[in-house]
Formats: C-alpha cells, sequence, structure tokens
C-alpha cells in the first residue's frame, strides 16, 4: 500500500515513543529507516518490530569516551545504535577541520544500525571518503557451519562526486534480520539453501532462521572470512564484546574517514572520479542488460520515486497501527 510519509512518519515515531524512546529519539531513527524505506532497502520500517529496538531501562544516551586529535570513541551506553552512529558522524564533522583522515568507533550498542549507507552518504556529502563497518550479534554461519557465529555485519563505502556519491552498501548476509522480518510479515518462504533452523537443519521458514542462521551471501569461504573480519574491526577493535550468546553479544561500528585533500586538489579528485563513473557506465554492456548502473544508483532512482509517499505491505501498516492502540 501507498502512504504518505508524513503519516508514515507520525505512526513510526509513535511506534518508537511506545519501544521506551523519547518524541526526540524517536525521530532521529526514524529518519534512518525512512531513508532506507525510500530506497526500497530491507533496513526500512519493517526494522520497526523484531530486531531488538525496544529501548532497554536501564539505557542512557550516547556519551562520548575518547575525544582526541585523529580519534573519537562513543559509548552508546546500551542504547539504539542509530542514535550513537549519528552522534559519531556529527562529531567527525565538527572536528576533521583539514586532518586527512578521522576514525571513529562507536561501542555497546544493543541493536542494528540499520543501513550505514545513511552515515556515510553524510559524510561523502561533505566532501569526505567514508569506510564503515559494524557488527552485529551472531546471525550467520561460517563457511561448513550451521550454527550463528557472526552478525549480519555491513560494510558500506561513499565516495563524493558532483551529484549524488557514489555509495555501496552491502551486508555479508545472504538474507538480512530485515529481510527475515519482510518474509515473515507477509508469510513467504525464503529461498532455499539459505538458512538453517535452531537445529541446524535447512529450512525455509523465516522465523525458523531468526531463532538458526542465515549464510554468507556467496555461501562461501569468502564471505564468512569478510564477516569474521568485520566483526573484529567493529565489534572487539571499539570495544564490543563478542560472544555466540546473543543476549551477551554488543553491536559496534568503525567509521574510517579520509579527506581527499591531503593527496591533493579535492576538486581534481572528483572530476576523476566523475570520469571513472562515466568511463564505467559508457563501457560494453552484457546481454541481457540495457544499463549499467554504479553503487548506490539505484537507491537515489528509488528515492526520487518516493519523494511524498512509500510503499510499505499492509500487513506492516496493521502490525503498526495494532502495536500503537495495544491491540
Amino acid at each position: 500500500m501507498e502512504i504518505k510519509i508524513s503519516e508514515i512518519k507520525e505512526l513510526g515515531v509513535k511506534v518508537l515513543i511506545k519501544h521506551g524512546y523519547t518524541t526526540k529519539e524517536s525521530e532521529e531513527i526514524f529518519e534512518s529507516l525512512l531513508w532506507s524505506q525510500r530506497r526500497e532497502s530491507s533496513q526500512g520500517i519493517s526494522k520497526l518490530f523484531g530486531w531488538r529496538i525496544e529501548k532497554l531501562p536501564n539505557a542512557t544516551s550516547a556519551t562520548i569516551e575518547k575525544n582526541e586529535p585523529n580519534l573519537l570513541l562513543v559509548n552508546a551506553n546500551l542504547n539504539n545504535h542509530i542514535l550513537a552512529c549519528n552522534l559519531a558522524v556529527e562529531e567527525i564533522l565538527k572536528n576533521i577541520g583539514q586532518k586527512p583522515i578521522f576514525v571513529a568507533g562507536v561501542k555497546n550498542a544493543v541493536n542494528s544500525a540499520g543501513s550505514i549507507g545513511y552515515f556515510t552518504e553524510k559524510l561523502a556529502k561533505a566532501g569526505l571518503v567514508s569506510i564503515m563497518m559494524s557488527a552485529a550479534d551472531p546471525g550467520i554461519s561460517t563457511h561448513g557451519g550451521s550454527e550463528a557465529v557472526f552478525g549480519t555485519n555491513p560494510i558500506s563505502i561513499a565516495v563524493p562526486t558532483d551529484s549524488n556519491p557514489v555509495l555501496f552498501d552491502m551486508s555479508v548476509a545472504s538474507l538480512t534480520w530485515g529481510d527475515l522480518i519482510k518474509y515473515d510479515d507477509v508469510n513467504k518462504p525464503l529461498p532455499e539453501g539459505f538458512a538453517f533452523d535452531e537445529s541446524g537443519e535447512a529450512t525455509t521458514s523465516a522465523k525458523a532462521a531468526m531463532d538458526g542462521c542465515v549464510t554468507s551471501f556467496d555461501k562461501s569461504y569468502k564471505g564468512s572470512g569478510l564477516a569474521m573480519m568485520i566483526q573484529i574491526l567493529a565489534g572487539p577493535l571499539v570495544g564490543s564484546l563478542y560472544s555466540k550468546n546473543h543476549t551477551n553479544c554488543q553491536y559496534g561500528s568503525l567509521i574510517i574517514v579520509i579527506n581527499p585533500s591531503c593527496f591533493g586538489d579535492k576538486k581534481e579528485f572528483v572530476n576523476r572520479v566523475v570520469s571513472m563513473v562515466n568511463e564505467v557506465k559508457n563501457s560494453r554492456k552484457a546481454k541481457g542488460f540495457e544499463e549499467i548502473l554504479i553503487p548506490g544508483e539505484g537507491g537515489y532512482r528509488n528515492t526520487n520515486k518516493h519523494i511524498g509517499s512509500v510503499e510499505i505491505p499492509e500487513e506492516l501498516y496493521k502490525k503498526m497501527t495494532d502495536f500503537i492502540l495495544g491491540l
């Protein structure tokens, strides 16, 4: 169903307030979910439910634990990961100045950072190159295994251009938690070969996969190897605890920001990127393809389709309204 952005925002904020967040926190979290929904990403409004979204009673506002010339560490203090990442990005933009590089970590979060391209886009629009990765609680099996040991662990890289950034954003999972929620919302079976239930048996049930795990995106040692390295860099490196136990595993993020001016003229860098983009788009197409898209281009086209309204499943709309009404 098609719903006005103003209406879905009002509903979404009400859901988040009922989850325990302040109005300001709810609006901030929902902006990230709406950004994803407009791009037709699995990290959108469906994540209002079922991803440890409820605010913990002992959660407090995210704080800056370490602030050095080229380094920032944000403690989420058991609060929402999106809020902590927003604080990190705000501080990076305040402090990077003419510094060639800036690194920020986020630790002690309790849930998903959502689409991390939401954060790298902000940095790219400020003229910065950024690499971001986030670690989650276990939801992916390692190659050769059938038990959850790594998070769905996204990685995003964004580069400024003279218009929309080149924006790469992917999860290392074959199916994200948001995907599982979407399949479950409409009672649709998963593709075969991508998920295991709690006992390690192959499954096509989204609900069973939520209690079990999914494979890495390529179902090989490459995908699970990348998942492990992101788990280390966005987890233990920034001070977030890793555990196979979902309750004990903390979420974390690592953001690496590079100022293009440290290598030369920033405008010249952008011109080179634009020239490369044009060459890639004009390269020879394979049979069956009418156009070559660069990273992020499809998402920006989807965003432009959803200026005043977004599409959501009727089941999700009912779930939101029932939740607000306490049904």
